[in-house]
């Protein structure tokens, strides 16, 4: 069995439209200084993320796996840039995500939330949903179901991942939802209803 390889790297540029994005103000010297300034701190933090990565790399695309089925591993190569700002955002397109690098829920759980959107995304493209904003709904709530299962966990170190905001009073009718779906289509399906009502 082959399982994607994530890659972790620096992109400056990146993050530095990640806080005209987010901030939605100029940040480029502010980026520009913190990267100078903490160089060493931070191709530290990317060395220990990539390490700390690499341990669970493939136990997490078993698990992944064993939730899908192989169709859902349809690339080879995701990319993680390290990101001195917690934002998170996520590229479908291109299979390429920030990660933050002192999240508090752990790199390894953000790596395992962002990778995860790729797959899940692959994956329900059967269904044929068309509401762009229930899907990123159903993908952030979807992650936060599975990835509070006991071999999710197990990997990541975060027995209670944090939902969005505006996701935290719905986290337990979707629990619910999980628990009695006969099987992952079931709950999906039965999710995507739930956000349409």
């Amino acid at each position: 069995m082959k399982y994607p390889n994530v890659t972790l790297e620096l992109n400056i540029n990146l993050d530095k439209w990640a806080a005209l994005e987010f901030l939605k103000e100029n940040k480029d010297s502010y980026v520009d200084a913190f990267y100078i300034e903490n160089e060493e701190k931070i191709k530290r933090s990317l060395s220990k993320a990539q390490q700390d990565w690499d341990i669970i790399r493939g136990d997490y695309f078993l698990e992944v796996n064993n939730l899908f089925g192989i169709s859902s591993l349809t690339s080879d190569k995701y990319t993680g840039y390290l990101s001195i700002f917690n934002f998170n955002p996520r590229f479908l397109d291109t299979k390429t995500f920030q990660f933050y690098y002192k999240h508090p829920e752990g790199t390894n759980y953000c790596i395992a939330h962002e990778s995860m959107h790729f797959m899940f995304y692959d994956y329900i493209k059967k269904f044929g949903f068309t509401d762009e904003d229930k899907v990123w709904e159903l993908s952030e709530i979807f992650n936060v179901i599975v990835l509070a299962l006991p071999q999710f966990e197990e990997l990541t170190k975060n027995p209670d991942p944090e939902p969005h905001n505006e996701h935290r009073n719905m986290i337990g009718k979707f629990k619910k939802l999980h628990e009695e779906a006969s099987d992952l289509d079931s709950f999906i399906t039965r999710s995507f209803d739930l956000l349409q009502e």
